[in-house]
């Protein structure tokens, strides 16, 4: 239960890490402004597009660090295995795995940039 509680505490930990610079990405910086009752903005964005822009670049950026750690997780799998055939089928299946996470973060991307592409010819085609 103890090394649960630490190995628990690790990931939330290194999760933090990787999600502290988003936050720094999306809020905007505001002093103490005296808006008269006005609602303020917080966010950066403006517009819809600009808020999908900011956070699909946001989960980009954190995805691929953790692509890029786990390739390196299934590199030390395939060391570790020694041609273990079970070890070996369990590296392959890391592998596996990150490229299709890789493929999905990556795709998240592409999709994004197809919507914002459309809805920008739409918005200045009228």
């Amino acid at each position: 239960m103890k090394r649960f509680l630490t190995l628990a505490g690790l990931h939330i930990f290194t999760l933090g890490l990787l999600v502290w610079p988003i936050g720094g990405k999306l809020l905007a910086e505001t002093g103490p402004v005296d808006s008269g009752g006005v609602l303020q903005n917080p966010l950066k964005a403006d517009t819809f597009l600009e808020l999908l822009d900011l956070l699909l670049g946001a989960v980009v950026q954190v995805g691929l660090v953790v692509v890029t750690f786990f390739i390196i997780y299934a590199g030390f799998l395939f060391v570790k295995a020694q041609g273990s055939p079970d070890g070996l089928k369990n590296a392959k299946g890391a592998i596996k795995w990150t490229i299709i996470g890789s493929a999905i973060v990556l795709g998240a991307y592409a999709i994004k940039e197809i919507i914002y592409n459309t809805v920008s010819g739409l918005t200045t085609g009228l």
